[in-house]
């Protein structure tokens, strides 16, 4: 009791206030750029999540690594969106296939075939050439 009307404990209790309201606005911060569309950002929420919960004075180390690990895949992830736009998906699929050293098959499902211009009697016609996969 003596602490409490020095003013001591209470100023404590607002320190460890504030910075939870702190954490929790940073929480939904994040959470509003999030895509909760895509798997990794749903698994991303619930790391964060799982942070929130105060378990004891000592930080799970572990969990906070995960959770940064999965941060940097998805802001490298949304770098790359940025950087190639449409082509995203082709361009990281081929660097899979460099980095695993196997040979890119099945691209044409990936890329629009070309365009084909033929003159049918006195008309011209454009159409999609044919790919061989």
């Amino acid at each position: 009791m003596a602490i409490l009307s020095q003013g001591g404990e209470a100023r404590e209790l607002e320190e460890q206030q504030k910075a939870r309201n702190d954490v929790l606005l940073m929480y939904r911060k994040i959470l509003m750029r999030l895509n909760m569309n895509e798997p990794l950002h749903q698994q991303f929420e619930k790391s964060l999540e799982s942070l929130l919960m105060v378990r004891g004075k000592a930080v799970n180390q572990d969990e906070i690594t995960a959770t940064v690990t999965l941060a940097c895949t998805i802001l490298k992830r949304e770098w790359e969106v940025t950087k190639y736009g449409p082509f995203t998906e082709f361009i990281i699929y081929l660097k899979n296939c460099v980095a695993t050293k196997k040979s890119p098959r099945k691209i044409a499902f990936l890329v629009r075939a070309p365009l084909v211009q033929e003159n049918v009697g006195s008309v011209s016609v454009i159409h999609e050439s044919a790919w061989k996969a």
